[in-house]
């Protein structure tokens, strides 16, 4: 989509699908063009797009609020069902946050250290297109 649908309203930006319409573009300079192809740059806009994703779900856990407010449905009022909420809202966001912290650290920081380490053993764009 470009630009705000018809009839949008701030309502739309607690939409679970609010920043689908962002996108990263980049048109790399000459030599870079031949390592960084329109795949591998859809490649990468689909990770970043998963991350974009990834935090706003953990954004939007950490900030819902249901019924008993900043207790946290912790109090000696709060009903099994509200208990069970608050439960589900906390395994939910650690989940999210583990799978966030393995693609940051485990997947692309990791990715990102190896070119880096590979770097000065590269003589030509070739062999820097070849390691990629």
């Amino acid at each position: 989509r470009n630009g705000p649908r018809k009839g949008s309203s701030f309502s739309d930006a607690v939409d679970a699908r609010a920043f689908e319409s962002l996108v990263l573009r980049y048109a790399p300079p000459w030599p870079l063009q031949l390592v960084f192809t329109p795949a591998l740059l859809s490649q990468q806009q689909r990770v970043f797009a998963l991350l974009l994703r990834l935090r706003r779900a953990k954004w939007s856990l950490e900030t819902v609020s249901v019924g008993a407010g900043a207790a946290g449905g912790r109090c000696a009022g709060s009903t099994p069902l509200t208990r069970l909420w608050w439960t589900l809202r906390s395994e939910l966001l650690h989940a999210v946050h583990h799978i966030l912290a393995y693609v940051t650290l485990a997947v692309i920081a990791a990715e990102w250290r190896s070119l880096l380490d590979g770097l000065p053993a590269l003589s030509s764009v070739d062999a820097f297109a070849a390691a990629c």
